[in-house]
């Protein structure tokens, strides 16, 4: 188990550094799609619009992630990475999910965030998954709720960053079981 964790862990500095240091990054100044006046559900077929994206496609970034942000995510990611799950927590000794979340954007962005799933989900304005680009955060609910319960961090070619009860922070795939399943919605909170 700890072989894949180091395995893994290894994949997500490589596809941090070829994003910081990819000379044909592209750029991405999306406009707001839905400035948010509280937690809405999510769109019956939001399932259906996720989809295995393609391994060639070069990295989105917002106009306000350089490469010294990039590193300043990295540094907290790796300080991060397999950290044990603790309700509440919002520490290298312990975290939740959201609190990984506001965690990482206080050190990493400089921005305040709350430490639940539902408030995260009212901030900023929702995106689709089409647009998903580096540092937006991902939904998901569990059973039929359209609530959210759980949130990560995207990174790049459907790979999210966030915090489980079994592995602790760990990296998953937006587009395979249960997360596919489960997915409500994204939002950006980075301009």
């Amino acid at each position: 188990m700890r072989y894949c964790h180091i395995l893994t862990f290894s994949i997500l500095i490589a596809v941090l550094s070829h994003c910081a240091l990819n000379p044909g990054m592209q750029s991405y100044y999306g406009e707001p799609v839905e400035q948010s006046t509280g937690v809405e559900a999510a769109p019956a077929d939001s399932q259906a619009t996720l989809s295995t994206p393609s391994a060639g496609a070069a990295p989105i970034l917002l106009r306000g992630i350089n490469e010294q942000t990039f590193e300043k995510f990295k540094k907290e990611v790796q300080r991060y990475y397999g950290t044990p799950y603790v309700w509440g927590g919002a520490s290298t000794a312990g975290t939740d999910c959201s609190g990984l979340v506001a965690s990482i954007y206080r050190e990493a962005f400089h921005k305040k965030l709350p430490h639940s799933s539902s408030a995260l989900f009212k901030q900023g304005y929702r995106i689709p998954s089409e647009k998903l680009v580096f540092g937006d955060l991902v939904f998901f609910a569990e059973g039929r709720s359209l609530r959210p319960s759980h949130v990560g961090i995207y990174i790049t070619a459907g790979i999210f960053l966030h915090a489980t009860v079994s592995e602790g922070v760990t990296l998953s795939k937006l587009y395979e079981d249960p997360w596919n399943q489960w997915y409500v919605g994204a939002r950006r909170v980075l301009d």
